[in-house]
């Protein structure tokens, strides 16, 4: 009886270690999932308020933010060390610094202007048993609205969606759904 007790005892160990290493992210890995996420859900062409994505708008993703919220302790990372491919540029949340939801600043948003600021992070500890993760899709812009009788406001509008991803064999992600989402 003891034999197969240890024996089951060091298979969960084994097994441990073998889920441990696969849960492990490296930079190019959350690159690639930056990728994923922003081809499926923020495709050039999508439009935010009055303006598309890649016309007038362009994409600035917090690398070292989203890699933190996926590897805790991490060294900070860029855009480059990601290895994003989609034609992204440098962000983070000091660009947020001058706007609010009220446009009342005298410039408000100056600092973003129109472009996108995109963060992720995981909504659940570690991929599920079919390999599924759910992570949260962050993205802040500027909209600009009429105030009767005023100039145009640029207000602060921030979006947070549930996005599920899988990886497929060949290491790479695919976006498979998205859930609940919450728009301000």
């Amino acid at each position: 009886m003891r034999p197969i007790l240890l024996f089951l005892v060091a298979l969960l160990i084994v097994a441990t270690a073998e889920l441990g290493a696969q849960a492990a992210l490296e930079p190019r890995d959350v690159g690639a999932l930056v990728d994923a996420v922003l081809d499926s859900l923020l495709p050039p062409g999508k439009r935010l308020s009055q303006s598309a994505i890649g016309e007038q708008r362009r994409i600035r993703v917090d690398a070292a933010a989203t890699y933190a919220a996926f590897v805790p302790g991490s060294a900070p990372q860029t855009v480059a060390s990601l290895g994003i491919t989609r034609d992204v540029l440098p962000g983070t949340a000091a660009l947020l610094a001058d706007c609010d939801f009220f446009g009342r600043k005298p410039k408000p948003c100056a600092l973003l202007g129109d472009d996108v600021l995109v963060t992720m992070r995981p909504a659940t500890e570690r991929a599920s048993v079919d390999g599924q993760m759910v992570i949260w899709l962050d993205v802040s812009w500027v909209t600009e609205i009429a105030v009767a009788g005023g100039p145009l406001r640029r207000i602060l509008s921030w979006s947070s969606e549930e996005t599920f991803i899988v990886r497929s064999p060949d290491g790479g992600w695919r976006v498979v759904g998205t859930g609940a989402y919450l728009t301000v």
